[in-house]
């Protein structure tokens, strides 16, 4: 069984529209699961396709869990009177997230640690790169109020925040970002937060463009920002990742972008980064030994070690840092 045969199968599933009609869908659910779990999409095949009884109750037990924390932040963001949105929600394909992107305005942030710590919540970490809080029945919650990488501030809080949509997932209502920021805000995180775009973030680009997102929007805010350029090559690798799977090439899910694409998309950009140019260097050669690792033997064995796993997160961590990277 290849890899094209699998990926096929899979797509036949949650998004048939990049498959051909006459096709022949030959792969093993198992292949396919195997494939799903890294993209994001096991809880669409388990529920929608191939039932695993025991599975599913486990998958549904999280999506409970899920619900009642997004129910918890509206609520208490409602009563707290602060504007939020969840970003990189992907509420357009069927899934279950590990954890919950929350944006504020950063003048904000702290009254919504403290609502959040006053509900039960434990602050887990809090630095400029990333705030997280936790909870033993919730879902994890990293709080966002910048999106910066390379010393960049890509996209203004203000356009994402004045522009939000109350959003609806699995019968819970939340405010989400308008298409617009969506496309933005998921574009610069799938190349710079993680230099690779799963399955389930390549689907919901393309389904959220369907449902209309205003280039012309998009390309000012990008030219405001500085970023106008990466932004049009940005479009243009994933319109090319999009036809190689509709013409049938292969393609490895998750997928990541090499060095030069990344590279190129640095140098795109008119904000002088040279002063990040070894941090972004050392950055991506991280992450592609961390994706190389992902899911093997070897990840499973750094987990087991503590110290060694709490040595490699700093490390990671350290990086981003010296690269100029800033959520929180």
């Amino acid at each position: 069984m290849t890899d094209e045969d699998t990926l096929t199968a899979l797509l036949s599933i949650v998004e048939p529209s990049l498959v051909p009609a006459e096709i022949e869908v030959t792969a093993s659910i198992d292949d396919v699961l195997g494939l799903a779990a890294p993209n994001g999409l096991e809880y669409a095949v388990v529920r929608d396709y191939e039932p695993n009884e025991s599975r599913l109750s486990e998958l549904n037990a999280r999506r409970e869990r899920l619900s009642e924390t997004i129910s918890t932040i509206d609520r208490i963001a409602e009563r707290a009177e602060i504007e939020y949105a969840l970003i990189k929600d992907c509420n357009t394909v069927r899934h279950l997230p590990r954890d919950i992107d929350l944006l504020v305005r950063e003048s904000e942030k702290e009254q919504l640690i403290t609502a959040l710590t006053d509900t039960g919540y434990e602050l887990d970490q809090e630095g400029e790169i990333e705030t997280a809080v936790i909870s033993e029945d919730d879902i994890p919650v990293d709080i966002y109020t910048r999106i910066q990488y390379f010393g960049v501030e890509f996209i203004d809080v203000e356009f994402l925040l004045d522009n939000t949509r109350r959003r609806t997932v699995y019968d819970t209502e939340y405010f989400g970002l308008a298409n617009e920021g969506e496309h933005l805000l998921h574009l610069v995180h799938s190349f710079f937060g993680h230099r690779r775009i799963t399955l389930l973030d390549f689907i919901h680009l393309l389904r959220i463009e369907r449902d209309g997102v205003n280039d012309t929007d998009c390309l000012k805010h990008a030219a405001k920002m500085g970023w106008e350029s990466t932004y049009l090559y940005f479009r243009s690798e994933l319109s090319a990742l999009e036809r190689r799977i509709k013409d049938e090439q292969s393609v490895t899910f998750p997928y990541l972008f090499d060095l030069s694409t990344m590279i190129g998309s640095v140098n795109r950009l008119d904000a002088d980064v040279s002063g990040y140019e070894l941090p972004v260097l050392f950055s991506l050669w991280l992450d592609g030994i961390k994706l190389q690792i992902e899911d093997t033997p070897v990840e499973d064995a750094i987990k087991r070690i503590d110290p060694l796993r709490k040595v490699l997160l700093q490390i990671a961590y350290i990086s981003r840092r010296m690269r100029g990277d800033r959520y929180s």
